[in-house]
């Protein structure tokens, strides 16, 4: 039988005859093609304040930026890098891109191939115990549909966050983290101060109050984005000073000043400079030279007095004194006055001293070179009443002096207990 061929059937085996000749050849499907996708960089807080200008001394670019609860933070700007991983899907290739300034970096092209995750970090080397800056971080994914894209550059969630009320309570210098002393910036209004730094480790916080006590605390370290660990400051109704630990934790039992051991009422011709801790005060004399050489009105002293009503003997006298030893001193001493023959009349003295080769010990005016115990001052003296005596403008029956004969001026004595009772 013979085949025959019509032309519509040779069109047909032409047609299959030259698909089966391009079997053979490569074609890339689009999607697989490397495509540009534009990158910007933005930073998720809504004030931005350039600290080139406000703060020089640091090495580096930085801007200050608000968190919404009004927080500060300084953020570093500088030498960052894009890593590019252009191999979710298998094609591609990974990239490093280097930015010079996150403020400024935006429209860049990067060529990518199907799906992609682009990471912003930080190319440079940190500090885990403090810093005053955070560093910033990013991740976006890529997907095939994507051309342009904006990473936001928000705080890295390595970092923790701590902050400490600025009050005339904390002691700054004396307060630290991990060792290093704390920056201190203030809120967006600038009506409340804090003293902060960033940490990457758990982490030892030492605040000294301005009482001289210190408070220590240990933060437990975690990875968790935006942390902010905060120690709140405020005083009781006593004048306690009553830390807050972070996360609304017990309130520390309120730290109270201990009375000082000398007022200001009681001191004449004498300024006290300080307060310390522990109730110990510093006090300078003032200069009593051109006085008249028979009082000592202008030298400085501490005073108690007996009322008229009060019969007071020696033997019921109770006397603690002392000061931190100096050789630049002339050692401060005690006078107390007395009426051995009950007539109302100074006719003997006791003198409360100390050297450093005796150390503390009693004397009588009438006989000042012998060294007594309390005992034997007893013995002599015990039984005669305390009198109030003129010393210049002020009349008292026991005198604390400070600056005899003015060889303690401009000198600081740390007088560390100082309580005259009768009992």
């Amino acid at each position: 039988m013979n085949t025959k061929f019509n032309k519509l059937t040779a069109m047909l085996v032409a047609t299959f005859a030259l698909t089966a000749c391009n079997d053979d050849d490569s074609v890339t499907p689009t999607d697989e093609l490397p495509r540009t996708v534009t990158v910007s960089i933005s930073s998720p807080f809504y004030k931005e304040v350039n600290l080139k200008s406000e703060t020089p001394q640091l090495d580096g670019s930085f801007i200050k930026v608000y968190d919404k609860r009004g927080y500060p933070h300084i953020l570093r700007t500088d030498s960052y890098r894009l890593e590019v991983n252009d191999m979710v899907d298998g094609l591609g290739e990974d990239q490093v891109i280097y930015i010079e300034d996150i403020t400024d970096a935006s429209g860049i092209q990067l060529d990518i191939t199907g799906q992609a995750e682009i990471t912003l970090v930080y190319d440079g080397s940190l500090v885990s115990e403090l810093q005053y800056y955070y560093t910033a971080f990013g991740f976006e994914e890529v997907n095939r549909s994507i051309n342009d894209i904006t990473i936001i550059a928000d705080q890295d969630p390595d970092y923790t966050y701590v902050t400490v009320d600025v009050t005339e309570d904390v002691d700054a210098l004396n307060s630290f983290i991990n060792s290093w002393h704390f920056g201190a910036m203030r809120n967006e209004d600038e009506t409340v101060g804090y003293h902060f730094g960033y940490v990457r480790q758990d982490s030892e916080v030492v605040l000294t109050t301005s009482y001289g006590i210190e408070y220590q605390d240990f933060i437990d370290y975690e990875q968790q984005k935006g942390k902010h660990v905060r120690y709140s400051i405020n005083r009781n109704e006593e004048g306690g000073i009553i830390i807050t630990p972070p996360d609304f934790g017990k309130p520390l039992e309120p730290i109270t000043p201990v009375e000082p051991v000398l007022s200001a009422e009681e001191v004449r011709f004498a300024d006290i400079v300080a307060v310390n801790v522990d109730g110990s005060v510093q006090l300078t004399p003032n200069d009593a030279s051109g006085r008249d050489e028979s009082v000592s009105e202008k030298e400085a002293f501490a005073f108690k007095s007996v009322s008229s009503e009060e019969i007071i003997k020696f033997q019921n006298v109770q006397i603690e004194f002392d000061f931190i030893k100096d050789s630049e001193l002339s050692s401060p001493f005690i006078n107390i006055y007395l009426d051995t023959n009950n007539d109302g009349e100074k006719d003997e003295t006791v003198n409360y001293q100390y050297n450093d080769a005796d150390g503390w010990h009693f004397s009588i005016a009438s006989e000042p070179n012998k060294k007594l115990t309390r005992e034997e001052a007893n013995q002599l003296v015990g039984d005669a009443n305390l009198v109030n005596y003129w010393n210049g403008p002020t009349k008292a029956a026991v005198f604390t002096r400070f600056n005899d004969d003015n060889l303690n001026y401009g000198k600081v004595i740390t007088v560390i207990a100082h309580e005259i009772s009768f009992e």
